[in-house]
């Protein structure tokens, strides 16, 4: 039973890391374009631009990873007196499970992973749900984000989450999507995914439940999840995010990745505007030996997280400048007639200093 266990945890876990969210935030439909003729790519730009001379400043700031004691895990669940508790587990043994008859509860240093016994009924659904912009399946924006389903109102569920959360002890600020997932969607979106992809329909049915989603803000700007720096230096990390499912049987699944405290507000430190970082990211995307042409779908300003020590306890977040960029060319090595291709990634560079972010 306890490997069952084991591996829905892993599962689930697998599915959200496959899952990874590079939303962003779009401001006005005011469009811009510009072209780099020496490079003979042509870059367009779908966003406004601010004026070179606008000063823009933002905060650096300091957080501890978080810890999540066992009573507060205990209370925050209301988990039953039967429950049984696994210790030293995860890759630093400082883990514990938490097992009752009502769910699982997998906690870490900055993990804490709640699946209830009927989580197998909610998993097809981190499959076909796909929040992530620059996914080819993306499919969010289909699902309302307003009204209520017939099991519970969109407001109720919030409430239940912001309580959650304090509960087990997360203070920060958190910019939550709450998606409306009704049963007839999600098998809309499943045959889709079968079209495309192959596989086997959902027999057990789909239900309506409600998906949020979450990541921090510091002052009113998001922090980015995108996976950045070196496995091998040790210096891999990415945003705290929270995923919850909720049905009309409760709560089914809640998954809270990478959570770092916010404990404090360091020096303001001046960023590029807007202009210059599309610029920047323009001429180093320039540099690419490749005949692609890209354009900026949208830019946004936000936080990157990175270590500040070698034991991985405290964090601090930079300001940021991603954009999402769709690339387009011809493959002329391609056997059929349509030789055309395109898709979309996200860029981000340190709005300080203009250095590219990404995975090493």
């Amino acid at each position: 039973m306890k490997q069952i266990k084991l591996l829905l945890i892993l599962c689930v876990l697998i599915l959200l890391a496959s899952c990874r969210t590079t939303e962003s935030t779009n401001s006005l439909n005011i469009t811009s374009e510009s072209k780099d003729i020496s490079s003979g790519k042509e870059f367009v730009s779908s966003q406004p631009i601010l004026k070179d001379n606008v000063n823009l400043s933002m905060s650096v700031f300091k957080g501890v990873t978080s810890i999540f004691s066992e009573d507060v895990i205990n209370s925050a669940f209301k988990l039953s007196e039967n429950k049984i508790t696994q210790y030293e587990v995860g890759p630093k043994e400082t883990g514990y499970i938490v097992t009752d008859e009502k769910c699982t509860v997998t906690v870490d240093e900055g993990m804490v992973s709640y699946l209830s016994s009927d989580v197998q009924e909610v998993l097809p659904i981190l499959q076909v749900f796909r929040y992530n912009e620059t996914d080819q399946m993306y499919n969010a924006n289909q699902f309302e984000k307003d009204g209520d389903l017939n099991f519970k109102s969109h407001n109720e569920v919030l409430q239940d989450f912001y309580k959650i959360l304090q509960a087990i002890g997360l203070k920060n600020n958190y910019l939550v999507n709450c998606y409306n997932l009704d049963s007839e969607t999600l098998k809309e979106k499943e045959k889709v995914m079968i079209d495309k992809f192959g596989g086997n329909e959902n027999l057990d049915g789909w239900k309506d439940c409600y998906f949020l989603y979450a990541v921090p803000k510091l002052n009113d700007k998001k922090v980015f999840t995108d996976v950045h720096g070196s496995s091998e230096k040790g210096t891999m990390i990415t945003g705290e995010e929270i995923v919850s499912i909720v049905t009309e049987d409760g709560l089914q699944l809640l998954v809270v990745s990478n959570s770092v405290n916010i404990v404090e507000e360091l020096e303001k430190k001046e960023i590029m505007t807007e202009n210059q970082a599309k610029e920047e990211i323009k001429r180093q995307l320039g540099q690419l030996i490749v005949s692609e042409q890209y354009t900026i779908k949208s830019i946004a300003l936000g936080y990157y997280p990175q270590f500040a020590d070698t034991a991985h306890k405290e964090v601090l977040f930079y300001p940021a400048w991603k954009a999402v960029v769709l690339a387009e060319g011809d493959d002329t090595m391609r056997s059929s007639n349509d030789t055309a291709y395109s898709y979309e990634f996200s860029y981000m560079i340190d709005a300080q200093t203009g250095l590219e972010i990404s995975e090493e």
